[in-house]
């Protein structure tokens, strides 16, 4: 039998959320709880991995940090990641697994020392199926231990406009978080602690491939422009967060449309 709360006592229940967050990311996924999961799904180029690593940069202050690579291990690509985004010295508290299968990640995940936010990337390539996802949500997202709850940051591609296959689509259902990346602007769904706005990943680009809806993706959803009232805590140090390190995928295709706008004229 579930545990049976009133209104009185629900209404009282105190909630952990993430603090430190930039303004930026609060109007797109609003005051998170120190625990969730999150589906960010979209083509490849579209910005999805810039996107991701900007979240991970904010999440750093919750603790350790997992980034399962099923799909690319620790292949060539991932240290380009790593060397792209400085994560050397911005997320020193990553570490990157090549594969977990579903009885490893729930041993681990179990032990006192456990990281906070796991990446599933892509859940294409995990071989976990709904009834995993579901799980691991019952005991570590909703579970009654507050050391072992986590974030779960569940990385897919996309057919179409939506998440690729039925499991991936009924995550997306169950997801605390929807993110569908698309010609570098994280469109935000739906986000259950509440959406203002859409987050540009990269401007330039985004500006080129949305045009004249540029303005429509990136307004306030509710029509305003106010910014968020709370409060920023004070941190004893500070983390540099740069969505666009030099060299990076975006900058080699912007020279090209530069290029091409020289052809044209």
């Amino acid at each position: 039998m579930g545990k049976r709360l009133n209104v009185v006592q629900l209404s009282q229940k105190k909630y952990t959320l993430v603090e430190g967050l930039s303004e930026e990311l609060i109007d797109a996924i609003g005051h998170v709880e120190d625990t969730f999961t999150a589906i960010i799904y979209g083509g490849s180029g579209n910005g999805k991995t810039n996107f991701l690593v900007r979240l991970l940069k904010e999440l750093k202050p919750v603790g350790d940090m997992l980034y399962i690579s099923y799909e690319e291990a620790h292949g060539k690509t991932i240290q380009d990641l790593i060397l792209r985004h400085d994560l050397v010295n911005q997320l020193p508290n990553l570490r990157f697994s090549d594969g977990e299968t579903f009885e490893e990640l729930l041993t681990m995940l179990r032990k006192k020392k456990s990281p906070k936010v796991i990446v599933l990337d892509s859940w294409q390539f995990s071989g976990l199926t709904l009834a995993n996802y579901l799980q691991l949500k019952k005991e570590f997202v909703f579970g009654k231990t507050p050391g072992k709850r986590k974030i779960f940051l569940i990385i897919s591609h996309v057919q179409g406009s939506q998440p690729d296959g039925k499991t991936a689509i009924e995550i997306k259902r169950d997801a605390n978080i929807k993110i569908h990346v698309k010609n570098f602007i994280a469109i935000v769904e739906t986000s259950r602690y509440g959406s203002r706005k859409n987050m540009v990943i990269w401007e330039q680009g985004a500006k080129h491939n949305w045009g004249k809806d540029y303005k429509k993706m990136t307004a306030y959803k509710d029509g305003t422009k106010a910014t968020s009232t709370k409060p920023k805590p004070e941190r004893s140090s500070k983390t540099t967060v740069s969505i666009l390190p030099p060299e990076t995928d975006e900058d080699v295709v912007a020279a090209m449309l530069e290029a091409l706008k020289r052809r044209s004229s």
